[in-house]
């Protein structure tokens, strides 16, 4: 998914749904909870506009955090998930080729356990 390209919301949606590998469901999450994240930090920015509050303060700026994240740990998951597609490719029966398999596995997963 990483690209310079921007993609319309439509597109993504469409992206996502597709047989294409990725972006995927570990895309899909990451958006998710960037999206979720955003509008966390939309209830505090509006909230503290009627009330200055140092929690609120902290959990705006988390947030706003969570929200920048998401994007990138979107992209990180489609290329891991390139990776591990990679690395089955080529394979084949060679054992230093299912050790890269194995390798690229474990990469692909630490993008979703950021995620969650």
């Amino acid at each position: 998914m990483a690209s310079s390209e921007q993609l319309t919301v439509a597109d993504l949606l469409a992206a996502v749904g597709s047989d294409a590998p990725a972006p995927g469901a570990g895309a899909a999450a990451a958006l998710a909870c960037g999206l979720a994240a955003a509008l966390v930090e939309k209830a505090c920015a509006v909230t503290l506009r009627r009330e200055d509050d140092a929690t609120l303060r902290a959990l705006r700026e988390r947030a706003r955090d969570v929200r920048i994240a998401g994007p990138r740990l979107a992209d990180e998951d489609a290329a891991a998930y390139a990776g591990v597609i990679e690395a089955q490719r080529l394979a084949g029966d060679d054992p230093a080729g299912q050790a890269r398999v194995g390798a690229a596995l474990s990469a692909a997963a630490e993008a979703p356990l950021v995620i969650a």
